[in-house]
């Protein structure tokens, strides 16, 4: 990962979601970058930047409606979209009311002896709930990335 999780607000952290954990793909295609939300490139879009950051929700949705990049960081509804993306690819989160915010854990699931052992793979505290999943779900992506 080239970008510290830290360093990522806004935007940026929504961006990083959108591809390192929703599955958005990026591709370059002319001068252009084509931009898939499921990975069927009829459900697709050309954009000027491959930087998903540089697009605002009001211009995306304007332009593209439904594929717009949501606010994985700052609304509830999308941050549980994410939530539910984690669960379907078998793993486990904790979120905790914490002094001053929220606490989110993130575990990977898997049996040993027919007991649940669930390692933590991330651990992230936010001022918000949505902030505090977003930045979970990036360092357990990349923490299970860097030990296969």
């Amino acid at each position: 990962m080239s970008e510290s999780i830290d360093g990522l607000v806004g935007r940026e952290l929504d961006a990083a979601v959108a591809v390192r954990v929703m599955g958005w793909k990026i591709a370059p295609e002319g001068n252009r970058w084509r931009v898939s939300a499921t990975g069927d490139y009829n459900n697709s879009w050309c954009v000027d930047s491959p930087n998903l950051a540089d697009l605002d929700s009001d211009t995306t949705e304007r332009l593209y409606g439904r594929y717009a990049m949501p606010a994985f960081s700052s609304e509830i509804t999308a941050a549980m979209d994410v939530v539910e993306k984690l669960r379907s690819l078998g793993f486990h989160l904790e979120l905790i009311t914490a002094v001053g915010g929220w606490e989110v854990s993130v575990y990977r699931r898997y049996a040993r002896g027919g007991e649940v052992v669930p390692p933590l793979l991330a651990q992230y505290e936010g001022l918000s709930l949505p902030e505090a999943i977003c930045r979970a779900a990036l360092a357990a992506r990349q923490n299970e990335e860097s030990h296969v």
